[in-house]
């Protein structure tokens, strides 16, 4: 199945709800998956304040993991405020504003106080984990530049695996049946991600 993301809510302050939320329920909480990246519009509703790091006892060890949480009304405002910043960066490729709305919808939909994305598969893809996690914080303190630049752009590309250049395809063409080629088809899901149990507002 290959190493995802996972962007989930929660009515505890966490990370990694299934661990440490006893009502968590990954049917109805986890929104969608991102695979072999992390999507692009979940990274705008977060910003570096809102990483933390958090222990786990994992088959009898205490594990350190890393990533973004924070209430769901927070990161949705904050998704909102990140769209010019997004929109600047990748005009070649398209305006993301129909996207955010899809996710917003999704969001606002599922059950949970709070979001975060689980970030470890996708980080151990990386030969230096602790410099993937620096990397993701440092994107995140894109969003709040008002003026952004290359390197802003070219983080994001790293991290999102974003086809430069393909233009973004209409947000829902998979429930629509437009057409899209095989790099647009990519890029929608590495600004929205994919279905994991729920039908989203994006794939059925």
């Amino acid at each position: 199945m290959g190493n995802r993301s996972y962007l989930c809510t929660s009515n505890v302050e966490t990370l990694y709800p299934g661990r440490s939320d006893p009502e968590f329920d990954d049917k109805l909480q986890v929104i969608a998956g991102g695979s072999y990246t992390v999507p692009l519009l979940w990274m705008a509703l977060f910003r570096p304040a809102n990483m933390r790091s958090q222990r786990f006892e994992i088959d009898g060890e205490s594990v350190l993991a890393q990533g973004p949480v924070v209430e769901k009304s927070v990161g949705l405002k904050q998704l909102a405020q990140a769209i010019p910043v997004v929109n600047r960066l990748f005009s070649t490729e398209g305006q993301v504003d129909e996207y955010a709305a899809l996710l917003r919808s999704a969001i606002a939909d599922a059950k949970g106080r709070y979001i975060t994305i689980e970030l470890d598969e996708i980080a151990a893809l990386s030969d230096d984990d602790d410099g993937f996690y620096q990397k993701f914080t440092d994107a995140l303190g894109s969003f709040e530049i008002e003026r952004p630049i290359d390197a802003d752009r070219t983080r994001f590309l790293e991290i999102t695996e974003i086809e430069p250049h393909a233009r973004f395809p209409p947000p829902r063409f998979l429930i629509t049946g437009e057409t899209a080629t095989d790099d647009q088809i990519a890029n929608h899901s590495r600004l929205l991600g994919a279905k994991w149990t729920m039908s989203l507002p994006w794939d059925p």
